[in-house]
């Protein structure tokens, strides 16, 4: 059976509000790496400076931005096809997740079944 989720009743997350040290940076950065996608690495850099960053460096970098004309962009380039890698999330019956990750060839990249969350922050 598939329930459907409004994006809108999930509250907000941002990984680099977990990154409270630079021990919980430098484990998340190491977790990545180990991983071996190349393309999770500039992501996870660009986490990892927010996670250093104040509040108010954050709202200097932000306010320049026009984020409203970044997504549209990258939409309208998704909606041409243009896209590198389309990763899906396939609910399995045990409770486990299936994450399936395409390149725009149609090659399987990856393909892992996530059992659950791993403890790898200190809180």
């Amino acid at each position: 059976m598939t329930r459907k989720i409004n994006a809108a009743d999930l509250p907000q997350f941002d990984l680099a509000e977990m990154l409270k040290t630079e021990q919980d940076i430098a484990t998340y950065l190491t977790l990545v790496i180990e991983e071996g996608d190349v393309s999770e690495l500039s992501p996870a850099l660009g986490i990892a400076a927010r996670a250093r960053m104040t509040d108010e460096q954050l709202k200097a970098r932000d306010a320049g931005r026009d984020i409203g004309a970044e997504l549209l962009q990258s939409v309208r380039e998704m909606t041409a096809g243009r896209w590198t890698r389309k990763t899906t999330f396939e609910p399995l019956a045990d409770g486990r997740v299936r994450r399936t990750v395409v390149r725009a060839d149609g090659t399987r990249e990856k393909q892992a079944v996530l059992v659950g969350p791993r403890k790898a922050f200190s809180s």
